[in-house]
């Protein structure tokens, strides 16, 4: 089995595990009755005073803060160098296997939201 391969292998189980452990939390809060507990939050959809209402309920005022802060843009380098030989594998998975390609829609869903629902059977 090739280095691919095995990545390919080893994603395609992360993958299973990722759904599996979303559908049991679901299935968690469903049969304690405290899904209203549960944040669900969509990133492609929804804004940030969805988490600021959500908060509200537990007395936890949080603050709607424009902009950019800390130190996350600044450039490493030599990091885009030693990234090559990664992104160029990932190309090669992707070719091969384009469900892992997330910037291309290869299923019926809008999003992961609805993907999960889908998988989860809610």
């Amino acid at each position: 089995m090739s280095d691919i391969e095995q990545d390919i292998m080893i994603l395609k189980e992360w993958k299973e595990d990722w759904y599996n452990y979303i559908c049991q939390l679901l299935i968690y809060f469903k049969l304690n009755n405290i899904q209203n507990d549960l944040l669900i939050y969509n990133t492609e959809y929804d804004n940030v005073y969805k988490i600021i209402n959500y908060f509200e309920k537990y007395d936890l005022p949080l603050i709607a803060n424009k902009g950019h802060q800390g130190s996350t843009k600044k450039e490493n380098k030599g990091i885009a160098e030693l990234a090559i030989p990664q992104l160029n594998k990932w190309q090669q998975i992707i070719m091969k296997y384009p469900e892992f390609n997330h910037s291309v829609q290869e299923d019926e869903f809008d999003n992961e939201y609805w993907r999960v629902r889908q998988y989860c059977e809610i």
